[in-house]
């Protein structure tokens, strides 16, 4: 054993290589159990494969934040592949380049625990649950990591010069989300409290790390005031969650809805179970990324080495704590919050995840190979599904309807995911959206010849709803788990 174990490659050696090829080939293996993109991800393919025929005023029309969009267009070129597929190619490069930040990020920070980061980087639920996923986060945190890289760097000359890299990488985050433009504040704060011979120089640190905004401000700032503030619907959205005032009358909303609903014994508190209610979800769901690696990291930070580890780790703290406040303005605005959001936080402290791993390893040698194979299986863990429940009925239903191009010009499709696989023909009927009352005058008028609807295995209600309708079933495409796409054509009765 000792001799097998002796011809193993010294991962230390080459941590960031070997970290970066060990994430390529997990996507490798989530990618071969592929059922299909998720929503978002046909979004972006979507909107990829409009900016390749159309061009970018197209693809801006049917997805306004278009960067990710064109990268994966732009890919498919050059690869040859077709977007779908390079949509994954490049995910997986773009994840597994996030991973090796983290490596590199420890190996400055807390360079005794490079090893252990590179099994945590592969391991951690918050940066691998969405493998099987077709997201923008991963060139977000890819280039938020690479800025923080490019901070620790700057720190050592701390030059003019050297401060444009964190920027430059932030604001190719904000290409892929509107939101990494927050942690310029968090680089300004960082170089405001490190250690100088005079607040001259803190302040002259912090300048030099926000040179290109204040730049960009200064130049752009007359402009602005003489023609006026024009931004797309999706940075007016974020401006808006920002808001205060904004938010408070979002709360006071949702407190009287709230109070509405509740028995009159618990209308003097509403205030209090809406504000824990909401706010709870950020810890909760921060806890739930890390999963069991929340004891590594409570080891690390435990009293006797509490601040000396802070002191160490202090810039990814200002990430984590402006990331906190961005949280809570959205969940104040949305009233509620998808875990990916909060991932990034578990993301952030996967440097303190790893010495607490590294020092539990040594002071209890043992638990070295038990925790390794942890680490594996969490690995393989997010890569290998054995639910029954992919969504095959969906790529089924879709290639039925690309075979029945005719359809298109009297269908009704309530299926969007249907909708993608569909094809061309089908794809502005992908944005149609009627309510229930619109559908039934829709099936009484003869509006529509063809209906698409999906219905799971237990929603009888819908079956139910349908059937009032009088339509006649002419296709049913199942998963093996029951869950359904139908076709229904109108009843020649009508």
């Amino acid at each position: 054993m000792n001799k097998l174990l002796a011809r193993l490659p010294d991962v230390s050696r080459h941590p960031l290589s070997i970290v970066f090829v060990a994430s390529l080939l997990l996507s490798l293996i989530s990618l071969a159990g592929m059922v299909g993109p998720n929503r978002d991800g046909m979004l972006y393919i979507e909107t990829a494969n409009i900016f390749n025929e159309e061009g970018w005023t197209a693809a801006k029309a049917n997805f306004d934040w278009v960067f990710f969009p064109i990268a994966i267009a732009l890919f498919s070129r050059l690869t040859g592949l077709e977007a779908e597929l390079a949509g994954y190619v490049l995910n997986a490069l773009l994840l597994a380049g996030a991973a090796a930040s983290l490596v590199a990020i420890t190996r400055r920070q807390f360079p005794e625990a490079t090893t252990a980061a590179i099994f945590v980087a592969l391991a951690l639920p918050g940066l691998n649950e969405y493998r099987f996923d077709l997201i923008r986060e991963n060139g977000y945190w890819l280039l938020c990591l690479l800025a923080v890289v490019a901070a620790l760097r700057w720190q050592k000359n701390r030059t003019w010069s050297s401060a444009l890299l964190p920027q430059f990488c932030l604001g190719g985050a904000a290409l892929f989300r509107v939101e990494a433009v927050a942690f310029l504040p968090a680089l300004f704060l960082w170089g405001l409290m490190l250690n100088a011979p005079s607040w001259k120089d803190r302040l002259r640190n912090a300048a030099q790390l926000n040179s290109l905004a204040l730049l960009g401000a200064i130049a752009s700032g007359p402009f602005l005031l003489v023609q006026g503030f024009e931004f797309t619907h999706r940075l007016s959205e974020y401006l808006t969650a920002a808001n205060p005032f904004v938010a408070k009358t979002k709360f006071a909303t949702a407190t009287q809805a709230l109070a509405a609903a509740l028995p009159s014994y618990s209308v003097d508190e509403v205030t209090s179970i809406l504000f824990f209610g909401l706010f709870s979800i950020i810890p909760v769901k921060w806890l739930d990324m890390l999963g069991i690696f929340v004891i590594p990291l409570a080891y690390a930070l435990r009293p006797a080495q509490f601040r000396d580890r802070l002191a160490t780790w202090n810039l990814m703290g200002y990430l984590l704590l402006i990331y906190t406040l961005v949280l809570t303005a959205f969940v104040t605005y949305q009233l509620f919050l998808t875990g990916r959001y909060v991932s990034f936080l578990a993301t952030l402290t996967l440097p303190l995840v790893a010495v607490g791993v590294h020092e539990l390893v040594t002071r209890w040698p043992r638990l070295k190979w038990p925790v390794i194979m942890l680490c594996i299986v969490l690995a393989l863990s997010h890569v290998i599904s054995l639910s029954k429940d992919k969504k095959t009925q969906f790529r089924e239903a879709g290639q039925w309807l690309a075979s029945q191009a005719q359809m298109h010009e009297r269908i009704y499709l309530d299926s969007p995911r249907t909708g993608y696989y569909a094809g061309k023909a089908y794809r502005k009927l992908r944005h149609q959206s009627l309510t229930p009352e619109q559908i039934e005058e829709a099936a009484r008028t003869g509006r529509f010849e063809y209906y698409v609807f999906e219905i799971r295995r237990k929603d009888k209600d819908r079956e139910t709803w349908v059937s009032s309708m009088d339509l006649q079933e002419i296709q049913r495409f199942r998963n093996q788990s029951g869950d359904a796409v139908v076709v229904f054509q109108r009843s020649p009765l009508h």
